[in-house]
């Protein structure tokens, strides 16, 4: 059993909302970074102007990196103490690494992962208000 981790984005008008728990073996430190680096490559390969939402980040740790979506329910009955992933924190230390560098240190180095970031392109394209992806 790993840790439960709870994505969130405290920039939100009501992030609770949108708030998604995760069960992962990695630590809280290398699952900050990876949130961290996932936003930025969705931000490079979509658009700067986006806010990533919670449940692509959770789809992609999910495919990628062995996560487990859990219920809030479950998180907030677990004997175990969740951990808090905000967004906006963890996209901030990203800062200290170069794009290359996240992608060699955090992201996996399959053609197929940043193919899956692109079909959120539409949606995000749609959501500000853009032309067809």
């Amino acid at each position: 059993m790993g840790q439960i981790y709870k994505i969130i984005d405290d920039l939100k008008y009501n992030p609770e909302d949108d708030a998604l728990f995760i069960e992962s073996s990695l630590d809280k430190d290398t699952i900050g970074m990876i949130v961290g680096a996932i936003t930025v490559m969705c931000e490079l390969k979509i658009d700067h102007a986006i806010v990533v939402e919670e449940r692509h980040i959770v789809h992609l740790l999910k495919k990628y990196y062995n996560a487990v979506e859990i219920s809030r329910e479950d998180a907030e009955v677990s004997a175990q103490k969740y951990n808090v992933i905000d967004i906006p924190t963890v996209r901030e230390l990203t800062f200290e690494y170069t794009n290359e560098e996240l992608k060699n240190l955090y992201l996996p180095k399959s053609k197929e992962f940043y193919e899956e970031i692109k079909k959120f392109k539409p949606y995000y394209y749609e959501l500000l208000g853009y032309k067809k992806a």
